[in-house]
């Protein structure tokens, strides 16, 4: 199996600035970031063009299933 991560409860839903929600969220998604790269995770980061709320994207994607 493989592993996806996402950007989003600490995203602000403003801009895409990772300053925008504090330094305790920009801190575990440079963390987040860090890890994902270090072990090969995809990422779903600020930039990525299918971020967006890992329960509506995982579907959208493919990635999960109803029931899964």
């Amino acid at each position: 199996s493989k592993t996806f991560a996402t950007m989003d409860h600490n995203v602000s839903t403003t801009t895409k600035d990772i300053n925008a929600s504090g330094e305790m969220a920009r801190i575990q998604m440079e963390t987040l970031s860090k890890n994902c790269e270090e072990f090969g995770v995809t990422l779903y980061d600020l930039n990525h063009k299918y971020q967006g709320i890992v329960h509506v994207m995982g579907p959208e994607l493919g990635i999960t299933l109803p029931g899964m």
